[in-house]
């Protein structure tokens, strides 16, 4: 898949990368419409001898509500794009701030490559260990179980060998997990004075190693964890049983927007921990 391929509301993600320095920003495609803003993004890449590249506009990449910059040989980026519930990553991508007539402030992502979703399947899975309650077809109790691996599509857990299920039979799973999110504290939303403002206008032009390290002292977030919570309703589609326990294999019944949300960001969770530089 093609970066122009994105459509208008597509989730990005954009990973910066300084020497042993991470962060990651989020945004969304941008849907430029206006004649003049496609005539300033087509001089925009002659300008730049950027004629014939692929790109994506995006919403502004903003920071504690600042805009940034990426525009810097020494920071390299990388863009995830979500498209019909799939993560597609563009690596090394070039990042440019561009101010259109009629749309206004925006990023310009330019990236040639053709990429493929993380996995090869029509549906992505990733491992995770977490404890679950599953309930039995028309039973009024709940059985403790495992999550073995998820997916958008489908959930693969491991039950007690006691539980007598076969394919074929519906099933309620409900579970929860923590994702780190990034929070940032509130500020006074009082009239500034003169003075206040001149000092806004100074700390709009941080750069993006600032942004890297925390921010300002007064505008600095943290990371938190935000619990997510779901109750699912699916089918049983295989049964694998071994000596010791009972797998199976399950298929949900709906398609869920907030549970591939969830997949996605697992995924990348695991792919950022991963690829991080190990310190000395």
């Amino acid at each position: 898949m093609f970066i122009n391929q994105l459509i208008e509301g597509c989730g990005l993600r954009l990973t910066a990368v300084f020497e042993s320095n991470t962060a990651d920003f989020h945004s969304k495609v941008a849907g430029i419409y206006h004649p003049a803003d496609k005539r300033e993004i087509s001089d925009f890449l002659e300008k730049n001898k950027m004629r014939f590249s692929k790109y994506v506009v995006a919403e502004m990449f903003t920071f504690n509500g600042r805009p940034l910059s990426f525009d810097n040989d020494e920071i390299e980026c990388s863009v995830m794009g979500i498209f019909e519930s799939k993560p597609y990553e563009w690596m090394k991508v070039k990042v440019y701030r561009i101010n259109l007539g009629k749309y206004g402030a925006a990023h310009i992502i330019l990236a040639d490559g053709d990429v493929q979703p993380f996995n090869r399947r029509n549906s992505f899975r990733v491992s995770v260990t977490n404890e679950c309650y599953v309930k039995l077809r028309n039973e009024e109790s709940l059985s403790k179980a495992a999550v073995k691996d998820i997916s958008s599509v489908g959930i693969g857990l491991v039950i007690p060998k006691y539980l007598q299920i076969e394919p074929g039979d519906n099933i309620l799973i409900t579970f929860s997990d923590y994702l780190k999110i990034f929070k940032t504290r509130q500020t006074n939303s009082l009239p500034m004075t003169r003075a206040e403002k001149d000092v806004a206008r100074f700390k709009k032009q941080i750069s993006l190693i600032e942004a890297m390290n925390g921010g300002g002292s007064e505008e600095k977030g943290e990371k938190v964890k935000q619990k997510v919570e779901f109750i699912i309703k699916a089918v049983v589609v295989r049964v694998v049983d071994t000596i010791q326990k009972r797998t199976i294999g399950c298929k949900f019944l709906s398609i869920n927007e907030e549970l591939s949300k969830y997949v996605n960001e697992k995924q990348v969770e695991k792919r950022r921990a991963k690829n991080r530089p190990l310190k000395n």
